[in-house]
């Protein structure tokens, strides 16, 4: 900073050795290497009381650090000449060094000065940046030639002349102008006496040096000083370190601080070195009294109480959390102004402080802020001026806009007195037209005025018209609907936009800083104005996964605005996302996990803008965590040897794949009846649409509700008694009717995903129309299918959400609990894909909440065109289950001769796992099954005209307020009853078909495919019906556990080659995603790298090809050129209607080192032993005869032992990348393959603390991922593809995929931006234009 105290014009050289120049256009900046001219000359003004300069470029404007991206999602920001009306830390840089001789000119944002190279658009640019690589470091760094200095008068009298100026006897500073063609060296220079005294009096002096030789800067010196043989020594500005210079001056003319001692003096050499060691002491003391250092820095705090306060208490609560969390640090102190001090004290006797929160609200001073603000020059958390904006929303659309930000279609209507008539607008019965752009109706009506929260929305007049008005929350109110209300506000100014459909659904984002934000979702007030609040009376919100071009938009809005903190609305209507609303400051309420993320956040933006010497790397432990207790993840998630990691530093984690299976449910049930009831027949006809021979479905609540109301008028009051001349069938009939009616009735209310009916016409007969002419097909006769159960329990929540937070912890190498921030910062591509049943998207959504650390509710995850496929093996697995029945039911197991010796491979057997008594144990199983049937039914008997004492104290169950719940029904358990929303009756009817359609006692028959039915219940009721002592179920489980440990694996073929066909076909297209995911990601990883070596390499041209600024740059690129041979697809993300895409280099990543893509699939048991199967088995198809498996020997034998991938059971594929080879090398991406077994351990295996702890709480632990390869072997990709290509579905047959939310709507409104990109550079419209299809 001291050499721009004493200069007035510079010329700044960066590592190209280019010079920073002014363009012509008085706008842009460049590098050059012409020294000479005037546009390479920089005016230096020191603003006061800071270390901080503006640089004035020779048209009178100044060097700018904008927040305008240089191209299209590329890191760093424009540098500009701008001349603004008022000048603001955009035009202010803070120059840096560490050796006195480069200097790094530090921007408002923490940015610094940047001079690139490399090819067009690069080349001679300047942005405003931080060097992410070490190559990059040094172009940050520019040397500084003085071409002016500013020479301060001395008190001191001299009786002698400067050769390069004369003494001037005045108290003003003067200026001298230095040619040019010799510009020469700055150096400072203090003088010393024999004793090693330094002159003080005289103080510093300059002087400029021509030469270039020690010798005659000695002999410049001493005619300067008098003195005679002088010894010179040189001084670093920043730390003070002192040495003789003896040999050469430094280079480049790089401005000095020397001090000049007779040549007797070199005796006093230790002398002169502690007096300067003193001074230097000296001055740092006085510049701690100055500046406070060692002082906390204040963040004051200059709101209205209003704003912050909550009762009797100083903050609110979000403001409380955050503000307590970054004072828990150590490093703060918080002032709060209060409304005294700022409606009435002046500026200049507010609190001092370091950094400032002001916003404005209602009846707030901004200008005084301001004042404030400019006169003692505090960190801005968030920028006052911009502030002005967010009270006009017609300056907000248009700001929006102009960052390329898509907004909904608007138009403005502005009057200067009410009423006024416009020619611009007309309104009709059923829309406005403004400027000839027409709004049909509904469209909605907002004031100009942002404090204006009295939104319309009008409705046509075919929906019987009306008006409904939007309002801030009055109690339980957000809305209310005025019918007779149908002509427009014509009373001010408005804004009219596009109604946009939303689902009910508003997203409200709150970024914390240009790389946080975090999403909710609430009811929207446009459904029927009723605020849906929780239990605690709070609003309820849903935490939302933004997508990657939501989380760009939410940094522009940060950037566009700068405000740091800031909360705005995001609008999501068919696959585009739009914002309608900027609200400036705003916090999120009840999420610790944000009131945590905020305060890390602040605190680095506050050590960086003040403390930069201070490090904002955050400790292990969080200040206010100390005290908590350490949250294991022992308890349900083992840690296992299956996470290998990464091969060294080399290795970078690209890609993380996993299937997993749901979590605990409860056993899946079906009835089947067959009925001929008028009603039910009639209600199959309404929802299909009145044809005879069509199948029907009823899912809804409405659809649902119809069915229950048929089925309650047609059970029978009583049950028959045994001396009833009722048949047998009739009996069964209206048994399975009682049935229909006990599921449809549980819980109070409907939730289409756990319970489904199938109505499939039988019988038809010909009846007369009724208008007589002709006949038409009737039904008689029908097949009622219900199917139910198989919900998620409160432990299967559990579970999932605990595998979550062991993913978090363990799956991403380096990152921890730094995955949070991974995502929030916008550098994680996360999707996560579900198939259609409650449980598995229930599953999916408690895992994403356990591994974001979400708060609140989440709701269910939905993508079930991945998972399809199992009804293409369904003869395969028919023939498999038929084979298998022969060998359980015979007792004998049939080996081929072509088979290998089963002790060597004995995975490799027809029916392996199988008990070898397995027929006797069939038959015990009966005997068992009978046992524990006949008790339940005594549990069970008349418990539908009984509802006595239990279900007087027991509220009914609600099953979907079960499904938020972790903890077990305790209510309920101490009460006798069932555990879940499961009663008596239902637990009879369950046990009641097991056991007879086990065992056939007319036929002699046993059906095998029962035996997991069996083994599903038992586990069910050991583990959670424990307290209803059904004797014998321990040895039931124990029985069943034997038999489906060699029947469910072999249900999906009996031998390898069966195995691999049935699951080629059932995993088929969930294998073919898989492929397209880990292909994508080396395809961005490889664009990665290659712009990477580009910008690090220098181009071997003539120099005038490298000062060509006229070569095109090439924006779009042809799809076809980013792909290697082989991988001829896309991601479902990627448009496959459009020939050109975006090129990578100009994707949104703020840091693609760094970019983690995870891919998270949640299924049902089918899949994972399908893919399982595929994995294991590939090398034994025909084509890839002579390859090595894919898993190792060691662990096909474990795979043998695993009888069961039970529930929460994943297999996981994780991509690294070896940044260290080539390119081309098959080693530069690893997969690792891992596995776990699930929650596999026995309900019995009580015999320890932990074990009898999670069976108190119905849970049981998940076991560790266990690796699939030797520790050190190298699975490439290319391998991998090879392998499992035979059994994918090609990428060229996946439909055409929808595009994602938010994407489709982002690009299209980013039009504009990509042309005026374009237009920035001379003679790139040609190649921009023949980049678009």
């Amino acid at each position: 900073m001291e050499i721009f105290r004493k200069a007035t014009i510079v010329r700044l050289r960066s590592h190209n050795d280019k010079y920073l120049s002014a363009d012509e256009d008085q706008e842009s900046v460049h590098q050059d290497r012409r020294g000479t001219t005037k546009n390479t000359r920089w005016t230096v003004e020191i603003v006061p009381g800071s270390n901080v300069i503006r640089l004035q470029s020779c048209y009178g404007k100044y060097l700018t650090a904008t927040n305008i991206h240089f191209l299209l999602g590329a890191t760093g920001e424009k540098v500009l000449q701008t001349l603004p009306e008022k000048l603001d830390s955009s035009a202010e840089w803070e120059p840096l060094s560490d050796d006195g001789v480069h200097v790094r000119f530090k921007s408002r944002y923490g940015q610094y000065l940047r001079a690139n190279k490399g090819v067009p658009p690069w080349r001679n640019s300047i942005t405003h940046d931080i060097p992410s690589r070490t190559v990059t470091q040094d172009w940050v760094m520019w040397t500084v030639d003085v071409l002016q200095i500013r020479v301060i008068k001395d008190d001191a009298e001299s009786t002698h002349s400067s050769s390069t100026f004369s003494r001037i006897e005045s108290d003003d500073s003067f200026i001298v102008s230095l040619p040019l063609k010799s510009e020469g060296r700055l150096v400072y220079y203090e003088t010393g006496d024999d004793s090693g005294n330094i002159n003080k009096e005289i103080g510093e002096k300059s002087l400029i040096f021509h030469g270039s030789e020690l010798i005659e800067l000695k002999k410049k010196l001493e005619e300067e000083t008098e003195m005679e043989d002088v010894m010179i020594w040189c001084r670093n500005p920043l730390n003070e370190k002192l040495c003789p210079l003896q040999l050469h001056l430094p280079p480049n003319n790089a401005t000095m601080h020397i001090i000049v001692f007779p040549s007797s003096c070199e005796e006093h050499c230790d002398v002169v070195k502690s007096r300067l060691r003193a001074r230097k002491a000296e001055r740092m003391e006085m510049e701690e009294g100055a500046s406070g250092v060692g002082e906390k820095i204040k963040i004051g705090v200059c709101v209205m109480e209003k704003k912050v306060k909550c009762g009797s208490e100083v903050f609110s609560a979000p403001m409380g959390e955050i503000l307590d969390r970054l004072q828990s640090f150590g490093e703060f102190e918080i002032l709060h102004f209060g409304d005294k001090v700022i409606l009435e004290d002046p500026i200049e006797s507010w609190p001092i402080c370091d950094c400032l929160i002001a916003f404005h609200s209602s009846g707030y001073p901004l200008e005084k802020a301001q004042a404030y603000a400019a006169l003692r020059k505090p960190f801005l958390v968030n920028e006052l001026d911009p502030q002005y904006l967010l009270h006009d929303r017609r300056k907000v659309y248009e700001h929006l806009e102009m960052y390329g930000i898509p907004v909904p279609r608007y138009a403005c209507v502005n009057r200067k007195v009410p009423n006024q008539d416009l020619h611009y607008f007309v309104e009709e019965e059923d829309f406005v037209e403004v400027h000839g752009e027409r709004f049909w109706k509904p469209f909605v009506e907002k004031p100009v005025n942002g404090d204006d929260h009295s939104i319309m929305i009008y409705y046509p007049s075919s929906a019987g018209g009306g008006m409904k008005e939007l309002f801030r929350k009055i109690g339980n109110r957000s809305s209310e609907f005025h019918p007779d209300v149908r002509r427009v506000r014509r009373e001010g100014s408005y804004i009219y936009e596009e109604f946009m459909a939303t689902g009910g659904t508003d997203v409200k984002v709150y970024t914390v800083g240009p790389e946080y934000a975090h999403a909710e979702a609430r009811k929207s007030p446009v459904v029927d104005g009723v605020v849906m609040r929780n239990t605690d009376g709070k609003e309820v919100r849903y935490p939302v996964l933004l997508t990657p071009a939501e989380k760009q938009m939410a940094r522009e809005v940060c950037i566009a605005f700068r405000q740091a903190v800031c909360g705005f609305d995001l609008l999501r209507s068919e696959g585009c996302s739009y914002v309608c609303d900027v609200n400036g400051w705003s916090f999120v309420k009840n999420s610790y996990k944000y009131y945590d993320d905020a305060a890390c956040v602040l605190r680095k933006m506050c050590l960086d803008a003040k403390a930069p010497h201070l490090s904002s790397t955050l400790p292990p432990t969080l200040p206010w965590k100390v005290n908590e207790p350490v949250q294991s993840n022992e308890g349900l998630t083992r840690q296992g040897s299956g996470i290998i990691g990464t091969f060294g530093q080399s290795e970078e984690l690209r890609c993380v794949i996993a299937v997993v299976r749901h979590g605990d449910r409860t056993p899946k049930q079906k009835v089947k009846l067959k009925v001929t009831e008028e009603k039910l027949l009639n209600l199959m006809l309404k929802y299909n649409g009145g044809k005879p021979r069509a199948e029907t479905k009823l899912k809804s609540a409405v659809q649902l509700q119809d069915l229950l109301d048929a089925t309650r008028m047609l059970v029978p009051r009583t049950r028959p008694g045994r001396e009833s001349d009722s048949d047998a069938e009739d009996l069964e009939h209206a048994e399975k009717l009682r049935q229909v009616k006990a599921v449809l009735e549980e819980g109070g209310h409907f939730s289409g995903i756990y319970r489904k009916v199938q109505l499939k016409p039988l019988k038809w007969v010909k009846i007369p129309k009724s208008d007589g002419d002709g006949e038409e097909e009737r039904p008689v006769e029908a097949l009622m299918v219900l199917k139910y159960g198989g919900v998620l329990t409160h432990a299967g929540r559990k579970q999932a959400e605990e595998l979550g937070r062991y993913f978090r912890n363990n799956m991403y190498p380096g990152e921890g609990t730094g995955l949070l921030r991974l995502h929030s910062t916008y550098r994680h591509d996360l999707k996560i894909y579900s198939s259609d049943e409650g449980r598995v998207q229930m599953s999916a959504a408690a895992f994403a909440k356990g591994l974001l650390d979400l708060e609140g509710q989440l709701t269910p995850i939905l993508d079930s065109s991945m998972l399809d496929g199992l009804d293409n093996a369904s003869i395969e697995m028919e023939a498999a289950k038929a084979r298998l029945n022969e060998i359980v039911t015979s007792g004998t197991k049939m080996i081929d001769d072509d088979q290998v010796s089963s002790e060597d491979f004995p995975w490799m057997t027809d029916g392996a796992g199988l008990p070898p008594n397995a027929h006797e144990l069939l038959r015990e199983l009966v005997k068992l099954t009978k046992n524990v049937t006949e008790q339940v039914r005594l549990l069970a008997m008349d418990e539908d005209e009984n509802l006595t004492e239990p279900y007087d104290i027991i509220p009914p169950y609600d099953q979907a307020k079960a499904l938020g719940k972790t903890n077990i029904d305790s209510d309920r358990i101490a009460s006798g009853l069932p555990c879940g929303s499961e009663g008596f009756l239902l637990m009879f009817a369950r046990w009641i078909k097991l056991a007879r359609d086990l065992y056939n006692e007319r036929k002699d028959r046993f059906d095998i495919t029962q035996i997991p039915d069996v083994y599903d219940s038992c586990k069910y009721d050991l583990l959670h019906n424990s307290h209803l002592d059904l004797k014998g179920l321990d040895e039931l489980f124990k029985v069943a556990q034997l038999l489906a440990d060699g029947v469910i694996p072999n249900e999906y073929g009996i031998n390898p080659q069966q195995k691999l066909k049935i699951g080629s076909k059932i995993a088929r297209r969930l294998m073919g995603k898989i492929l397209i995911d880990l292909r994508n990601t080396r395809e961005e990883a490889l664009s990665v790298a290659e712009l990477k070596e580009s910008q690090e390499q220098v181009l071997s041209l003539s120099a005038s090809q490298r000062e060509d600024r006229n070569s095109q740059p090439k924006l779009f690129i042809n799809s076809d050129e980013l792909r290697r041979p082989g991988t001829g697809d896309k991601d479902e993300d990627d448009d496959k209607e459009t020939k050109y895409r975006l090129d990578p280099k100009y994707a949104n990543v703020k840091t693609p080192e760094r970019h983690v893509r995870t891919r998270l699939y949640f299924t049902s048991e089918s899949h994972i032993h399908s893919l399982m199967n595929v994995l294991r088995y590939c090398n034994l198809d025909e084509s890839l005869l002579g390859e090595e498996s894919l898993i190792c020997q060691n662990a096909l034998e474990r795979l043998c032992k695993t009888k069961e991938l039970d529930y929460m059971s994943y297999i996981v594929l994780r991509l690294f990348e070896n940044t260290e080879v080539s390119l081309e090398d098959p080693k530069r991406f690893r997969i690792e393959l891992t596995f776990s077994r699930g929650a596999d351990l026995s309900p019995l295996r009580n015999n320890d603390d932990e074990a009898e702890t999670l069976l108190r709480e119905h849970t049981l632990p998940i076991m560790g991922p266990e690796r699939l390869q030797e520790v050190g072997s190298c699975l490439s990709l290319e391998t991998m593809e090879k392998m499992v290509r035979p059994f994918a579905m090609p990428a060229e047959d996946f439909p055409p995929a929808s595009t994602p939310v938010g994407f489709s709507g982002y690009f299209s409104k980013s039009a504009a931006v990509l042309e005026r990109l374009v237009n920035l550079f001379h003679n790139y419209k040609n190649s921009s234009s023949n980049g678009r299809s």
